[in-house]
């Protein structure tokens, strides 16, 4: 069954970007890996929080390879092609596989009575050699006090997950959900609070294979630290309940892109 370590033989690469461009096709062959990541500020040099403010981070461009690529483009990118200074480029949440994807789709989130900044949740169907694996990635509303908002885009996502056919495995819903493992948007997936949609409990992986922090928001890196926010664990692998053979569940976890590397963090995630 698929695992989540980036220390194993590859099986697949999934992403949840915000601030993309997809290029052209290009010859660039992928390099193998295993990862679930959120690349919400792309690679820039290293600062201290004494240093001078950043310039807006440019779009992260990820080529289109000879692989499966479903993407989901946002509705309402004008906030995200402020943030990068490019009114041109378009952004979106996308799905790479080096295993066939036979079936995707996409639902805008609800935003509330907050302005719509586009947010959407990408579905895709990847058929492994062990079996479909439905999977779903998303990225949530960022303000503090956009709980009830997160809540509800997250409702709309379980939805997309429940409309789709079953698989195989149990289904994986991944992304930067900007919410505290403690707030009720996230309890709420896994039971905890009432459930968004009947049936459909989602586990944090995390809690499978680790018993630290998890920090994705980690004031060690520089670009965290400016913002002179606490660091915490806002981005996620969940998991549907795993069979009573254990398919599905999650045996291995790691963080990365914890540390810079020649001097250039890759994200501030």
């Amino acid at each position: 069954s698929p695992t989540m370590s980036s220390n194993t033989v590859p099986e697949m690469v999934l992403v949840t970007p915000v601030t993309t461009t997809l290029a052209p096709n290009s010859d660039v062959s992928p390099e193998p890996s295993m990862a679930m990541a959120e690349t919400d500020c792309p690679a820039r040099p290293a600062v201290t929080p004494a240093s001078a403010q950043l310039p807006p981070p440019p779009a992260v461009v990820v080529p289109r390879y000879s692989m499966p690529s479903p993407r989901s483009a946002s509705p309402a990118p004008e906030n995200w092609q402020r943030r990068v200074g490019d009114d041109t480029v378009g952004i979106g949440n996308a799905v790479l596989s080096r295993w066939p994807i036979s079936a995707s789709d996409s639902v805008h989130l609800p935003s509330g009575d907050a302005p719509d900044e586009g947010r959407v949740a990408l579905h895709a169907m990847v058929e492994t050699p062990h079996g479909s694996l439905p999977v779903t990635c998303t990225h949530l509303n960022s303000a503090w006090g956009h709980s009830t908002i997160r809540n509800e885009q997250l409702r709309a996502a379980c939805r997309l997950i429940t409309s789709q056919p079953r698989g195989d495995f149990p289904p994986v819903l991944c992304g930067d959900f900007n919410a505290l493992p403690d707030f009720d948007e996230v309890l709420a997936l896994a039971g905890k609070r009432d459930l968004l949609v009947p049936d459909l409990v989602l586990l944090d992986a995390w809690s499978f294979v680790e018993s630290d922090d998890g920090y994705t928001w980690d004031r060690r890196n520089p670009h965290v630290d400016e913002t002179h926010e606490p660091s915490a664990r806002i981005d996620y692998i969940f998991v549907g309940l795993p069979d009573e053979p254990g398919l599905g569940k999650p045996t291995q976890g790691a963080l990365f892109g914890t540390h810079p590397v020649g001097g250039v963090w890759p994200s501030d995630h």
